[in-house]
């Protein structure tokens, strides 16, 4: 089994849960490098 590769899914349903959380719906599917350095 490859349980340490994240699967694309997964990655994506954390970061849509985490869009959720902030209330920004205008914000990318994905982060960018500046906004994960600056949490």
């Amino acid at each position: 089994k490859e349980e340490k590769i994240p699967s694309p899914r997964n990655a994506e349903d954390a970061v849509n849960a985490e869009s959720r959380v902030q209330g920004d719906c205008s914000s990318p599917i994905y982060p960018t490098l500046e906004e994960l350095t600056t949490k």
